[in-house]
């Protein structure tokens, strides 16, 4: 799992951040921008994998259409239902969120 983020300048949390994921690819650090195709293709290969094989979620529909501009399977995120829903269609074994205990669809 990867954290891909747009920010110039911010200063991360890095040590409560890089433990959460196996990459962090951060824009002021790597000198590209979403949607540069470059930056979609930078983050899958840092994990090891084709952009093919990749989920992206973002809540700009700019960078969702940039990252299936790459081949990656991409969302936009309106609320946590949905994006858990779409997920549960694409990662085989995540619930979706009608069958999480205790959530009401």
């Amino acid at each position: 799992m990867a954290l891909l983020s747009n920010s110039w300048g911010n200063t991360y949390p890095r040590a409560g951040i890089d433990s959460l994921f196996h990459e962090v690819v951060i824009s002021g650090e790597v000198g590209l921008r979403k949607p540069d195709p470059m930056i979609y293709r930078l983050t899958p290969e840092r994990l090891g994998i084709a952009a093919e094989a990749a989920v992206f979620l973002d809540d700009a529909e700019p960078n969702v259409a940039g990252a299936r501009g790459v081949g990656m399977h991409a969302w936009l995120h309106i609320d946590p239902a949905s994006t858990r829903d779409a997920m549960s269609r694409l990662v085989p074994g995540l619930r979706s969120v009608t069958q999480v205990e205790g959530v009401e669809a």
